[in-house]
């Protein structure tokens, strides 16, 4: 799968290189290119592993993948616009940041490049300079410093997406490598705010947020800020939020049906009330629940 989302998902050549096509029947299908797809994040830990040079090269091709960014924006068909400015890039701070964090990260990692390093850190200070933090969304980065411009709009904007594409692994990895405060604080008021009540959100932000889907999902969110803040309530709240199942698996069953011919090539055994995206948000939760919000209560 490393190899598949590395070569076959990505563009390698051409006006879209090195972003991914997302939503493919057919690879390469859909108009939306995308960092989330290409991301760094898929393959740096085989990368690690095994020492494939091809996949180093990979890494290597996103380092700069930001620049693409400038011809192509994202999430062009829901409104966001191309940065104005000369050098720079609309980034959201979620899916579009994630990557660029997981590359530059590997980058500084496997070279020690100190330029790499201060665009990251720039672009880390930077979110948490914004008026919500990660609640402002996306802004426009100064592609050569890593700097985001300050949003001046003072309006919240979350999606259920943000996190859930390699942003909360790379953010925990980054509140230990490169330290921050600030930082932190903004991660961490991500992390439990956006499970939290409506009552909590309003209090924190002045209103409460528009989103809540992939509530079980982000349970490891909730047990990621418990275990910095040493917290026993949140740890308590991620666990309710993991079992209740909400945008997710609330009770995952063993039954399963077989699919035959011609409604597929070959005979399956399908699993019922099951979906991809649920059962890896579900693997991925129960997982980081169990490291960092320890037994079940």
């Amino acid at each position: 799968m490393a190899r598949h989302t590395g070569e076959v998902d990505v563009h390698h050549l051409g006006p879209f290189a090195p972003l991914g096509s997302r939503h493919n029947v057919r690879h390469w299908g859909d108009s939306a290119k995308q960092l989330r797809v290409s991301t760094a994040a898929n393959r740096r830990h085989f990368y690690y592993l095994t020492a494939d040079e091809r996949t180093g090269e990979l890494l290597r091709e996103q380092v700069e993948a930001l620049r693409t960014l400038q011809r192509v924006v994202p999430a062009r068909k829901l409104g966001q616009q191309a940065a104005r400015a000369p050098g720079a890039a609309s980034v959201a701070f979620g899916t579009d940041w994630g990557a660029v964090a997981a590359a530059w990260l590997t980058e500084w990692e496997r070279t020690g490049d100190a330029a790499i390093r201060q665009r990251l850190v720039h672009s880390m200070e930077s979110i948490a300079a914004q008026p919500h933090g990660f609640f402002t969304g996306v802004a426009d980065m100064d592609i050569a410093s890593g700097v985001y411009a300050r949003d001046t709009g003072g309006q919240l904007a979350v999606s259920h997406l943000s996190a859930v594409f390699g942003l909360a692994e790379i953010a925990g990895e980054l509140v230990d490598l490169l330290p921050s405060q600030s930082f932190e604080r903004a991660w961490l008021d991500y992390c439990r705010l956006y499970n939290a009540s409506r009552d909590a959100q309003r209090a924190a932000l002045g209103q409460p947020l528009r989103t809540g889907n992939l509530a079980q999902g982000h349970a490891r969110l909730t047990a990621f800020a418990a275990h910095r803040l040493h917290d026993e309530a949140l740890r308590q709240r991620a666990w309710a939020e993991f079992r209740a199942g909400r945008g997710g698996i609330a009770a995952p069953g063993r039954r399963t049906h077989t699919v035959l011919p011609p409604h597929v090539l070959a005979p399956v055994e399908e699993a019922d009330g099951l979906s991809t995206n649920a059962v890896a948000q579900w693997g991925l939760a129960a997982i980081a629940l169990l490291a960092l919000a320890g037994p079940h209560p």
